[in-house]
């Protein structure tokens, strides 16, 4: 399994200042937001930094408009939020999602090379829209 854990991300969005019992309304309100981000990563092509191309190999095998992770749109899917105590983990099952995030070898005797195509990834400008996000949520509350 392959997590992202927004947690390091807490202080900056502002939680810390949120009682116990709100941190978690919270983060589940930041779930869809996060898995947001995620999809604008596929489709970027990756975020901050651009996606490696897709080797010439692979363009063969899957025609010159194939871009990468979207070969079949199953590694999208198959991303998910939980809140786990007070964190908020995005995360797949996927077998291949690590090799995909962080590169290495792959194939049936790992001849291939698969460079790093990080995807689970908060981009700095979106860890401050979500941080405005909390803190509206929060000045809301303050202000009932």
């Amino acid at each position: 399994m392959l997590r992202l854990d927004a947690s390091p991300e807490i202080p900056a969005l502002g939680l810390l200042r949120a009682r116990a019992a709100d941190r978690a309304a919270l983060l589940s309100a930041l779930a869809e937001p996060a898995l947001q981000i995620v999809r604008d990563n596929f489709a970027a092509g990756g975020r901050p930094t651009p996606w490696a191309p897709l080797a010439e190999s692979t363009l063969r095998r899957r025609g010159p408009g194939a871009r990468p992770l979207l070969d079949s749109g199953r590694l999208l899917r198959s991303i998910r939020a939980q809140l786990k105590g007070e964190r908020l983990v995005l995360s797949t099952s996927l077998p291949y999602a690590a090799v995909q995030q962080f590169g290495g070898r792959a194939g049936r005797r790992g001849e291939a090379t698969i460079p790093a195509r990080p995807y689970l990834v908060l981009p700095p400008t979106e860890v401050r829209r979500l941080a405005r996000l909390v803190a509206a949520r929060l000045s809301r509350r303050s202000a009932s």
